[in-house]
């Protein structure tokens, strides 16, 4: 343990503390989100969200989920919003990985919005919506939804074909 984690440690073992900042801290991660980060960043604010509705409350996760995939749903494909469409993409896979059953019905919506965007997607924002449905497959393994596997499987097939061939 080194001496920044034993100051906090305490804190988010019993939430309470932190359920008086938790929309502050969320809206924050979210704003983070637009401001174009790198890979390192987009994982390091997905990891954040997670633990935020993992050990607090869970209320706002919909509403952080939401405003990823309407993001990832935006129809600009300036090179300024591609990092913008990127951290969204990575936050939602590293969100439904740690949480797992806590995201819900959401998961399927998500799927969908993901498997759209591949269809005009280039290499960038295509790895990393393979690397989400990745994150994605593990909990879905869990859930054992297999009428989403099927429609993952034909676009991740059809993406992989084009990127090989």
């Amino acid at each position: 343990m080194t001496l920044g984690t034993e100051v906090h440690e305490p804190m988010f073992r019993s939430g309470v503390r932190l359920k008086g900042c938790q929309k502050k801290l969320v809206e924050q991660l979210i704003k983070q989100i637009h401001e174009s980060p790198g890979p390192p960043t987009r994982k390091l604010i997905g990891r954040c969200l997670a633990t935020l509705f993992n050990v607090g409350d869970a209320s706002l996760l919909f509403d952080s989920i939401n405003k990823c995939n309407d993001t990832v749903r935006n129809k600009d494909d300036s090179p300024s919003f591609l990092q913008v469409k990127l951290a969204a993409i990575s936050c939602l896979g590293t969100m439904y990985q740690h949480l797992g059953r806590m995201t819900g019905r959401s998961y399927e919506e998500t799927v969908y919005i993901l498997l759209k965007s591949l269809k005009n997607a280039e290499s960038q924002t295509r790895c990393e919506v393979m690397i989400a449905m990745e994150k994605k497959l593990c909990l879905d393994l869990v859930m054992q939804q297999l009428l989403v596997h099927k429609d993952i499987f034909k676009a991740l097939r059809h993406c992989l074909d084009r990127s090989c061939s």
